[in-house]
């Protein structure tokens, strides 16, 4: 299975993924004229929407090396964005929480977003504006792992699992 020419299927991927981050503005170094940059962002929002509530939540959902990760959450504490505190329930862990400046941000942000998308896609056809969200759902289903992907793990039955 794959593309008749694996090397044309890589670079079209590739330029792809430049024309989006370009387009996007994924790869200007802040976000929105804010001062956070979007991996910055994408943390502060995981906290914000409760998400995430540990680095290694935070490590996991966002797919982020611990070291970098650690690196980031200690200059949000440095900047007074996130508070960390110890976690009854497990002493190997710290919860992390964030602070009202740090989501009034997240919020203004996420105001801007929305809109600024909202004028990309204004200057598309109804009809251009379906192909675009239906393309963009076949690329998320093809590239997603399938549910023959995933490893599961059953349990050892228990008292009424067969009543």
């Amino acid at each position: 299975m794959g593309h008749p020419n694996p090397c044309r299927a890589v670079e079209a991927v590739r330029r792809f993924n430049r024309f989006y981050a370009r387009h996007t503005g994924a790869l200007h170094e802040r976000l929105h004229k804010s001062s956070l940059s979007l991996t910055e962002v994408r943390i502060l929002h995981e906290l914000a929407q409760q998400r995430a509530s540990t680095a290694a939540d935070l490590s996991r959902n966002l797919e982020l090396d611990t070291g970098y990760l650690s690196r980031l959450i200690n200059n949000f504490q440095k900047l007074g964005l996130v508070v960390r505190r110890k976690n009854d329930s497990d002493g190997r862990t710290h919860l992390l929480s964030i602070t009202p400046e740090a989501k009034e941000k997240v919020d203004e942000i996420d105001l801007h977003v929305p809109a600024e998308t909202a004028a990309l896609l204004k200057k598309l056809t109804v009809a251009e504006t379906e192909q675009l969200c239906t393309a963009m759902a076949d690329i998320e289903r093809l590239l997603s792992p399938s549910c023959m992907d995933v490893e599961m793990r059953l349990r050892v039955p228990r008292g009424g699992d067969f009543g």
